[in-house]
């Protein structure tokens, strides 16, 4: 009920955009824009998502290679299943998809695999964050843009989590004290945070994260210059920040319209023009579903999704939970 009401007042503010910046758009030169854009440069910015997606997939690979043996091409398939299925039902879909696909391939990890998903989404989130301080201490416009407790919460936030990966030890002895220590999802969880706790793979990890934020930069820069658009580095960063707050609790199928709205409110107080801002956002968003419904569309022909199976195995686990 409280996740409903979530979704409501966020096609509410959704809609209170659309009607603020919607007169605003002269759609006979969006047509134009359109028409003039180099599609070779939004090609690049597709290519760099595409990368971005092995990227992440190496980041999952290598945090399954812990307890399991897994081939890349498979995790691939599944992280791209998974991100097919979260651009078609809205929720969260995806890691529910990611599980299942792999537990049905090795039964005997099934906590440990969906804790190396949750895993993966967090190293995603902490590059983002340290991104967009690392950004915010070199760029006034960023702190001027922000509000400056923001940056001391995300920093507190930080510190916090790198000081419980040094406690890990500590920590996981307290909870195995308590009815979470009998718990197998929480045990994986622990053995992925000690593997993390080493300063190799921690560097290897954060590093293929960070490297997956900069070609999501590199594809906002390319998808800008596509339509003779073009900002600094700090920008990019404030956009990508903007856009996944936006898309943390997904309302519609593919976010359609969140990212737009997002996009043209940060791109129109800049002082671009509407028209102008809605046209590259839409460009954007195109370069990310048009490689996760392509890639995604095809590997499901390959490696089919069956549901049936995937909730059959959803059940068996909570009951071996609840026992």
């Amino acid at each position: 009920m409280k996740k409903l009401g979530i979704k409501i007042i966020i096609l509410a503010v959704l809609a209170l955009f659309i009607w603020k910046w919607a007169p605003q758009i002269q759609w006979d030169q969006l047509k134009i824009a359109f028409e003039k854009a180099n599609w070779i440069l939004w090609g690049l910015a597709s290519l760099s998502i595409l990368i971005a997606w092995l990227l992440r997939s190496f980041i999952f690979y290598r945090i399954l290679q812990l307890k399991s043996s897994f081939k890349f091409s498979y995790v691939f398939a599944t992280n791209m299943l998974g991100a097919l299925m979260d651009q078609i039902i809205p929720g969260r879909s995806g890691v529910l998809v990611r599980w299942g696909m792999l537990s049905l391939k090795s039964p005997k990890t099934k906590a440990f695999n969906m804790s190396a998903a949750m895993a993966c989404l967090g190293l995603d989130a902490l590059a983002l964050v340290l991104l967009f301080l690392g950004a915010g201490c070199f760029s006034p416009m960023i702190r001027d843009f922000s509000n400056p407790k923001i940056f001391i919460v995300l920093l507190v936030a930080v510190s916090l989590l790198f000081i419980s990966l040094l406690r890990s030890h500590q920590i996981d002895r307290l909870v195995s004290r308590t009815f979470l220590g009998r718990i197998s999802l929480v045990k994986a969880v622990f053995e992925i945070i000690h593997q993390m706790r080493e300063p190799s793979k921690m560097v290897l990890w954060l590093g293929l994260a960070l490297a997956n934020w900069f070609l999501q930069v590199l594809c906002l820069h390319l998808a800008a210059m596509s339509f003779g658009l073009e900002f600094d580095f700090s920008q990019y960063v404030l956009l990508l920040m903007a856009i996944n707050l936006a898309i943390v609790v997904p309302v519609v199928p593919g976010n359609i319209g969140t990212i737009q709205v997002v996009m043209t409110g940060v791109l129109s107080h800049w002082g671009v023009a509407a028209t102008q801002a809605l046209a590259y956002s839409m460009a954007y968003h195109l370069a990310h579903l048009a490689v996760i419904f392509l890639v995604g569309g095809g590997l499901s022909l390959i490696y089919p999704i069956h549901f049936s199976q995937l909730r059959e195995s959803k059940e068996k686990e909570l009951r071996a939970v609840s026992q």
